[in-house]
C-alpha cells in the first residue's frame, strides 16, 4: 500500500509541472498531451499496482480521480491564457492607439504627454515585439521633417502666395502648411526618455531593441553613457544645438552614421566603445568648436561575412568624412580588431590630434588632405599596413614626433608634406617592416628627422623604385637628421633630390647599411658633416660605440 501510495504522489507532481508548462502551449496540442500522459499513467498504475500487492478500490479512484483533474486543470488553464493574452493584447491597442493619438495633436503639451504615454506603453508590453512598434513610432517622429525656425511663437500655419501672369492676367494662389508649433520640446522629450531606457541603471531597458534615427534631426542630443545591443541608425541625421553628447556610450550593434551632419558646438565621443560588425563613419560633416573621439574603442568582436567576397567587412569607416570642427581629437583611442579606414577624408579646422592612439590592425589614409596643424605624437601602427599615400599636409606644422611604425608596409609614396614644419623626430621603424617615401615632396621651412630610429630589419627608401620617382626635399631650411639611429636592414636615399641649403647628419646613433649617391670624394656642399661618412656618437657612460 505505502508504495502505491509513493508512486500516486509522484504521478500528482508530474501533472504540477504539465499544468505550469501549459500556458504557453496551443489549446488543443496540451489536451491531446494531457490525454495521452493520463492514459500512459493509468496503464502504468495498473501495471505496477497488478505486480505490486493489491491495491484496494479506494486508492484506484483515488488515481483516478487525480488524473482527471489534471487533465482538466490543464485544459482551464490555458483556456485562461489563451482568455488573458486576448485582454492583454487588446489593452495594449487601445494603450498604444491613445499614445499615438496624442503625438498628432497640435497642441505642443498634449504631444509631450504623448512621448511619455508611448515610453510607458512600451515599458509594459510583454513582447519584444510591442515594444519594438512603440520605439519604431518614436523614432519615426523624429525623422519627421523639421525646421527649427518655424513653429515659433504659437505660429500653428504657413502662407506662401504666388502669383502668376499670363496674357495680362494676373492670379494668384496660397499655399497653405500646417506647422507643429514648439516641436523642439517634443523632440527632446523623445530623446530624454529614450537615453533614460537605455543606459544601464535603468530599471526597464530598450538597449537590445533597434532604433532607426536615419535622416532624423537631433538637437542637443544627451545620449550619453547609453548602451545599444542591437542596430543603430543615424545615417544622414543631422545632430545640431550646442552640444551632442556620446560619451561613455556601447555600440554593439551595426552602427552607422554614414552621411550624417554634426553642426553643435560641441561633439564627444569620449571612451565609447564600438565593436559591432559594422561600424560606418563614411562621409560624415564634423563642424563646430570641439570634436572628441578620445580614449575611444573601436573593436569588431562579431565581423559580418559578405558572402559575395567571402571575406570579412568589419572597418571602422570614416571614408571621405570632413572634419571641419577647430579641433578633432581622436588622442588616445585605439583601433583594435578591425582596420582604420580614413581614405579621402579631409582634416581641417587649427588643430588634429592622434596622439597616443593605437592602430593595432591596418591604419590608411589614402588621399586624405590635412590642412590643419597634426599631430601624431607616439602614436603607434601596428598590423600589415600603414598607408600615407598621396596625403596631403598643408597645416602650419605635421608632427610624428615618437611616433612607432611596425607594421609590415609603411608607405608616404607620393605624400606632400608642405607645411612650415615637418618632423619625424625621435619615432621609430622596426619589425621588418618596408618604409616607402617614393615621390614624396618635403617642403616647407624645416624638415626634421632628429634622433629617428631605423632598427630590427627594417628596410627604408628614400630613393627612386623601380617603377617610382625619387624623394624631393625642398625646404627652405635644413633637413635635420642629427642623431639618427641607421640601423635597419638598408637605408637608401639613391636618387633622392635635395633642393634645400643643409642637411645635417651629424652624431648618428648608429650608421649601418645607408647608400647615397655621394662619397667622400664628392660629397655636395650642402651635406655635413664634411668628413664622410659621420661619426657614430660614443655613449660617455660606458665608453662604447653604439655603432
Amino acid at each position: 500500500m505505502g508504495w502505491t501510495e509513493k508512486n500516486r504522489t509522484k504521478f500528482l507532481r508530474i501533472y504540477r509541472q504539465l499544468i505550469r508548462k501549459s500556458s504557453q502551449t496551443p489549446l488543443s496540442l496540451s489536451v491531446v498531451t494531457a490525454l495521452t500522459v493520463a492514459l500512459s499513467i493509468l496503464l502504468i498504475s495498473q501495471n505496477i499496482i497488478g505486480r505490486a500487492v493489491l491495491a484496494a478500490p479506494a486508492e484506484i479512484f483515488k488515481l483516478a480521480l487525480a488524473v482527471v483533474a489534471g487533465v482538466g486543470g490543464v485544459v482551464a488553464l490555458v483556456v485562461a491564457y489563451r482568455r488573458q493574452r486576448v485582454v492583454e493584447l487588446g489593452r495594449f491597442v487601445d494603450s498604444f492607439g491613445a499614445a499615438a493619438s496624442q503625438l498628432g495633436e497640435s497642441d505642443p503639451a498634449i504631444r509631450i504627454a504623448g512621448v511619455y504615454a508611448m515610453a510607458s506603453v512600451a515599458d509594459s508590453a510583454t513582447r519584444s515585439s510591442d515594444r519594438q512598434q512603440c520605439i519604431d513610432v518614436l523614432c519615426g517622429y523624429l525623422r519627421l521633417p523639421f525646421d527649427p525656425e518655424s513653429g515659433k511663437d504659437h505660429r500653428s500655419e504657413y502662407v506662401r502666395k504666388i502669383s502668376h501672369e499670363a496674357y495680362s492676367v494676373k492670379t494668384e494662389e496660397s499655399d497653405y502648411f500646417r506647422l507643429r508649433y514648439y516641436d523642439r520640446e517634443v523632440r527632446k522629450a523623445i530623446t530624454r526618455v529614450m537615453a533614460q531606457r537605455l543606459r544601464g541603471d535603468s530599471e526597464i531597458s530598450w538597449s537590445s531593441n533597434v532604433f532607426d534615427f536615419t535622416g532624423a534631426y537631433l538637437e542637443d542630443l544627451e545620449f550619453y553613457e547609453v548602451k545599444f545591443n542591437s542596430t543603430a541608425w543615424f545615417t544622414r541625421a543631422t545632430f545640431a544645438g550646442e552640444s551632442c553628447w556620446f560619451y561613455g556610450s556601447e555600440f554593439h550593434g551595426r552602427t552607422r552614421f554614414d552621411g550624417a551632419i554634426f553642426k553643435c558646438r560641441t561633439v564627444n565621443f569620449n571612451d565609447a566603445v564600438f565593436d559591432g560588425p559594422v561600424m560606418n563613419f563614411s562621409g560624415c560633416h564634423f563642424k563646430g568648436d570641439s570634436l572628441s573621439f578620445t580614449k575611444a574603442l573601436f573593436e569588431c568582436k562579431n565581423p559580418e561575412i559578405d558572402r559575395n567576397i567571402r571575406k570579412s567587412v568589419d572597418k571602422a569607416n570614416f571614408e571621405g568624412a570632413v572634419f571641419k570642427s577647430r579641433r578633432t581629437d581622436f588622442a588616445e583611442s585605439v583601433f583594435i580588431g578591425m582596420p582604420a579606414m580614413f581614405s579621402g577624408a579631409e582634416f581641417r579646422g587649427e588643430h588634429i590630434r592622434f596622439d597616443d592612439a593605437k592602430f593595432r590592425r591596418d591604419a590608411y589614409f589614402n588621399d586624405c588632405e590635412f590642412e590643419a596643424r597634426t599631430s601624431f605624437w607616439g602614436t603607434e601602427f601596428q598590423g600589415d599596413w600603414c598607408y600615407f599615400r598621396r596625403a596631403q599636409f598643408s597645416g602650419v606644422g605635421t608632427d610624428f614626433w615618437r611616433a612607432k611604425f611596425s607594421a609590415s608596409e609603411v608607405s608616404f609614396e607620393d605624400t606632400h608634406f608642405d607645411g612650415q614644419l615637418t618632423s619625424f623626430n625621435d619615432s621609430v621603424f622596426s619589425g621588418g617592416s618596408v618604409v616607402r617615401f617614393h615621390e614624396a615632396k618635403f617642403g616647407g621651412e624645416r624638415l626634421n628627422f632628429s634622433k629617428v630610429h631605423f632598427i630590427d630589419g627594417v628596410v627604408v627608401e628614400f630613393g627612386s623604385g623601380q617603377y617610382q620617382g625619387a624623394s624631393r626635399f625642398e625646404c627652405l631650411h635644413n633637413v635635420d637628421f642629427v642623431g639618427a639611429e641607421f640601423d635597419g636592414e638598408k637605408v637608401s636615399f639613391q636618387g633622392a633630390v635635395f633642393h634645400t641649403p643643409s642637411v645635417m647628419l651629424y652624431s648618428p646613433k648608429k650608421w649601418g647599411n645607408v647608400t647615397f649617391d655621394w662619397t667622400e670624394d664628392d660629397l655636395p656642399e650642402y651635406v655635413f658633416p664634411k668628413s664622410w661618412p659621420p661619426k657614430v656618437e660614443v655613449d660617455v657612460e660606458d665608453g662604447d660605440v653604439d655603432g
